[in-house]
């Protein structure tokens, strides 16, 4: 039941991102670079490291 929840939770975190960037206003839809920083700093609300290996993430994420 907890991996339901997190799923849940992941997929709302995307849904309110994609609607961020179907935003009417273009000055509101997030930029690549804002939305490259929402995955940085809040990873575990977007990502599952029950699937994902953080630390390969982490290596990726220093190469940006």
């Amino acid at each position: 039941e907890r991996d339901h929840h997190l799923k849940f939770a992941i997929f709302l975190q995307i849904i309110e991102l994609i609607e961020k960037c179907w935003d009417r206003d273009p000055e509101q839809r997030p930029s690549f670079a804002e939305i490259v920083k929402d995955f940085i700093d809040d990873k575990y609300d977007y990502f599952d490291f029950h699937l994902i290996n953080e630390d390969a993430f982490d290596e990726y994420i220093e190469l940006l």
